[in-house]
Protein backbone atom coordinates (compact mmCIF):
# COMPACT_ATOMS: atom_id res chain seq x y z
CA UNK A 1 0.00 0.00 0.00
CA UNK A 2 1.29 3.47 -0.90
CA UNK A 3 1.80 6.12 1.79
CA UNK A 4 -0.76 8.95 2.10
CA UNK A 5 -0.19 11.88 -0.22
CA UNK A 6 0.01 15.60 0.53
CA UNK A 7 -3.02 17.78 -0.16
CA UNK A 8 -3.12 19.77 -3.39
CA UNK A 9 -1.92 23.37 -2.91
CA UNK A 10 -4.79 25.73 -2.11
CA UNK A 11 -3.53 28.59 -4.27
CA UNK A 12 -2.35 28.96 -7.81
CA UNK A 13 -0.02 31.79 -8.73
CA UNK A 14 -0.28 34.01 -11.77
CA UNK A 15 -3.39 34.78 -13.81
CA UNK A 16 -4.85 31.30 -13.58
CA UNK A 17 -8.23 30.44 -12.13
CA UNK A 18 -8.95 27.49 -9.89
CA UNK A 19 -11.72 25.09 -10.69
CA UNK A 20 -14.75 25.47 -8.45
CA UNK A 21 -14.96 21.71 -8.05
CA UNK A 22 -13.56 20.28 -4.81
CA UNK A 23 -10.00 19.06 -5.09
CA UNK A 24 -8.80 15.59 -4.32
CA UNK A 25 -5.34 14.58 -3.24
CA UNK A 26 -2.50 15.88 -5.36
CA UNK A 27 0.02 13.27 -6.49
CA UNK A 28 3.41 14.64 -7.47
CA UNK A 29 5.20 12.94 -10.39
CA UNK A 30 7.71 11.18 -8.07
CA UNK A 31 4.81 9.26 -6.60
CA UNK A 32 4.31 7.52 -9.94
CA UNK A 33 7.88 6.29 -10.41
CA UNK A 34 7.82 2.70 -11.55
CA UNK A 35 4.13 2.61 -12.50
CA UNK A 36 3.25 1.79 -16.10
CA UNK A 37 2.33 4.87 -18.11
CA UNK A 38 -1.26 3.77 -18.60
CA UNK A 39 -1.74 3.46 -14.82
CA UNK A 40 -0.29 6.93 -14.23
CA UNK A 41 -2.71 8.37 -16.79
CA UNK A 42 -5.71 6.62 -15.20
CA UNK A 43 -4.70 7.80 -11.71
CA UNK A 44 -4.27 11.40 -12.86
CA UNK A 45 -7.75 11.40 -14.42
CA UNK A 46 -9.24 10.58 -11.01
CA UNK A 47 -7.93 13.88 -9.63
CA UNK A 48 -9.31 17.38 -10.07
CA UNK A 49 -7.15 19.90 -11.85
CA UNK A 50 -7.32 23.60 -11.01
CA UNK A 51 -7.27 24.19 -14.79
CA UNK A 52 -10.37 22.18 -15.75
CA UNK A 53 -12.52 25.24 -16.48
CA UNK A 54 -9.86 26.79 -18.70
CA UNK A 55 -9.27 23.50 -20.52
CA UNK A 56 -13.02 23.08 -21.12
CA UNK A 57 -13.32 26.63 -22.43
CA UNK A 58 -10.51 26.08 -24.94
CA UNK A 59 -11.69 22.73 -26.33
CA UNK A 60 -14.04 24.20 -28.91
CA UNK A 61 -11.25 26.54 -30.11
CA UNK A 62 -8.86 23.69 -30.86
CA UNK A 63 -9.24 22.58 -34.49
CA UNK A 64 -12.98 23.48 -34.57
CA UNK A 65 -13.37 22.38 -38.20
CA UNK A 66 -11.62 19.03 -37.86
CA UNK A 67 -14.09 16.13 -37.76
CA UNK A 68 -12.41 14.49 -34.77
CA UNK A 69 -12.71 17.60 -32.58
CA UNK A 70 -15.87 19.22 -33.97
CA UNK A 71 -18.49 17.76 -31.60
CA UNK A 72 -18.57 19.15 -28.06
CA UNK A 73 -19.63 15.73 -26.77
CA UNK A 74 -17.42 13.79 -29.18
CA UNK A 75 -14.52 11.44 -28.71
CA UNK A 76 -11.93 13.98 -29.82
CA UNK A 77 -12.82 16.71 -27.36
CA UNK A 78 -13.17 14.19 -24.54
CA UNK A 79 -9.74 12.71 -25.31
CA UNK A 80 -8.19 16.18 -25.59
CA UNK A 81 -9.73 17.26 -22.28
CA UNK A 82 -8.42 14.13 -20.54
CA UNK A 83 -4.90 14.51 -21.91
CA UNK A 84 -4.73 18.20 -21.01
CA UNK A 85 -6.12 17.54 -17.52
CA UNK A 86 -3.66 14.72 -16.87
CA UNK A 87 -0.76 16.80 -18.15
CA UNK A 88 -1.77 19.81 -16.04
CA UNK A 89 -1.48 17.61 -12.95
CA UNK A 90 1.63 15.75 -14.04
CA UNK A 91 3.71 18.83 -14.87
CA UNK A 92 2.95 21.19 -12.01
CA UNK A 93 5.35 23.86 -13.22
CA UNK A 94 3.57 24.23 -16.56
CA UNK A 95 0.06 23.24 -15.50
CA UNK A 96 -1.97 24.31 -18.50
CA UNK A 97 -1.26 26.83 -21.21
CA UNK A 98 -3.63 27.61 -24.04
CA UNK A 99 -1.44 26.71 -27.02
CA UNK A 100 -0.59 23.29 -25.64
CA UNK A 101 -3.98 21.94 -26.73
CA UNK A 102 -3.01 22.42 -30.40
CA UNK A 103 0.12 20.31 -29.88
CA UNK A 104 -1.84 17.67 -27.99
CA UNK A 105 -4.66 17.73 -30.55
CA UNK A 106 -2.24 17.15 -33.42
CA UNK A 107 -0.67 14.24 -31.61
CA UNK A 108 -4.03 12.76 -30.58
CA UNK A 109 -4.78 12.08 -34.22
CA UNK A 110 -1.93 9.54 -34.23
CA UNK A 111 -1.32 8.41 -30.64
CA UNK A 112 -3.41 6.87 -27.85
CA UNK A 113 -4.31 9.44 -25.14
CA UNK A 114 -2.56 7.58 -22.30
CA UNK A 115 0.67 7.56 -24.32
CA UNK A 116 0.35 11.18 -25.35
CA UNK A 117 0.32 12.70 -21.87
CA UNK A 118 3.89 11.54 -21.29
CA UNK A 119 5.05 12.75 -24.70
CA UNK A 120 4.10 16.32 -23.87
Amino acid sequence: MRPPLPEQPSTVTGDTQRSESPTREFKPPDYFNGLPLEEVYVELLKLNSPYEKMISRDLSRTFPKHDFFRSAEGRGQEALFNVMKAYSLYDCEVGYCQGLSFVAGSLLLNVRPETLSSAL
